[in-house]
């Protein structure tokens, strides 16, 4: 069956909009982009509204509250819990125009088992890249998380664990962060040792890597070890800026998570002690930020969703962060786009709207050309073709 949205504006997210057009597609695919009206077996008429293609977030943590109590709940919470709470979150990014994710850590691997309800068909969902468990030391960052491993001998075995369980990307914590209790923020973590033979494995057997890093050694540590991603990155300078143009290591900005803990205002403790560990490194968010587009360091959009009041529409608020560091409105969709699909490696078959190319294709009602918070009415969300969301 061929379906057309017809009289659309198409931003197809390769650097190109057509300002009026047709855009069909069947079997799942997309079909044709025309500036001439297109026929198909269902029309539907968009009236002017924006087409462009389905949304991803490089960086989430499925069945974490997004709360400053977060971590502490997964501690408590049982495997049902946290596959409900992974559900609802995934039909919520459906209805934020979101259609894949790189989920970067989830107790009991419950993205992994709802990645593949999804895949099945069993439930409606986005595409996710699972990791499951993510690889830290005893008692480092994401513990409640994660897999414990201190020698490069328990680093391979842990990964090898994971990819036992059809983790798509190793997830490794190459620093302390903000969230976990006793982590000191920024050391190092994993040694280059274990995260180099956990890319070297990710390497043979066609897994996904990325490293959570906000301090220089451990950035260092993991950039030299191979990793496909730097997660957050606040500690990088010209020399790791380079290197990792050199590599086409990519970063995962995750700017929101920093910036609304270091506006909090409020009197919580726990938000106030989070918002004081944050200080050290917030000027540097936006500072690494900019010194890795400057350099050209290819950027992805990403969240760190499920962290404090990083709830699944933040991806529209990350993005006009994003403009608000010096991007064009397409440069920043693009981010969201067609260099998830790269960093995800599936931008043959996702991140831009081409014949050929998965239908996974978003409507939102205004032009988010020029005003990028467009982006937060969608009307319709189709993933590979099927109506998944419609406002």
């Amino acid at each position: 069956m061929l379906t057309v949205l017809k009289n659309a504006r198409i931003i197809d997210c390769t650097g190109n909009c057509l300002p009026k057009g047709d855009l069909s597609f069947a079997d799942g695919r997309i079909v044709e982009i025309s500036q001439s009206p297109l026929s198909g077996d269902v029309e539907i008429d968009v009236g002017g509204k924006t087409v462009l293609p389905g949304l991803i977030d490089c960086h989430t943590h499925l069945g974490i509250t997004p709360t400053f109590y977060g971590f502490a709940i997964a501690e408590q919470e049982n495997e049902t819990a946290t596959a409900v709470k992974c559900y609802d979150q995934c039909l919520s990014l459906l209805r934020c125009g979101v259609t894949t994710v790189r989920n970067m850590g989830t107790k009991y691997d419950a993205d992994i088992t709802l990645r593949n309800m999804i895949r099945a068909g069993t439930v409606k969902g986005p595409r996710i890249l699972a990791s499951g468990r993510l690889l830290c030391i005893t008692g480092g960052h994401g513990n409640a998380l994660g897999v414990e491993c201190d020698t490069p001998g328990e680093a391979l075995r842990a990964a090898r664990g994971q990819i036992k369980k059809t983790a798509d990307v190793l997830k490794m914590i190459a620093t302390g962060g903000v969230l976990t209790k006793g982590s000191v923020v920024g050391a190092a973590q994993l040694s280059l040792e274990q995260m180099r033979v956990v890319c070297q494995e990710a390497q043979r057997t066609g897994k996904l890597t990325g490293a959570h890093c906000i301090g220089y050694e451990g950035t260092k540590n993991a950039i030299e070890a191979g990793v496909q991603s730097v997660e957050h990155g606040y500690a990088i300078d010209d020399e790791l800026a380079e290197k990792m143009l050199a590599q086409g290591t990519f970063l995962s900005p995750t700017v929101m998570a920093v910036h609304v803990l270091a506006v909090y205002d409020g009197d919580d403790p726990v938000g106030v002690e989070l918002r004081e560990k944050i200080a050290d490194i917030a000027a540097d968010n936006e500072r690494a930020f900019k010194l890795c587009r400057r350099k050209g360091v290819k950027i992805a959009a990403s969240t760190d969703m499920g962290t404090p009041f990083i709830v699944p529409g933040t991806l529209i608020q990350e993005l006009a962060k994003y403009v608000e560091f010096g991007m064009s409105n397409m440069e920043a969709l693009m981010t969201a786009t067609k260099n998830g699909a790269e960093l995800c490696r599936l931008d043959k078959e996702i991140g831009t709207l081409e014949p050929g190319k998965i239908a996974d294709i978003i409507v939102v009602d205004g032009n988010p050309l020029e005003d990028i918070l467009q982006l937060s009415h969608v009307s319709m969300t189709f993933c590979g073709g099927q109506l998944f969301y419609q406002a």
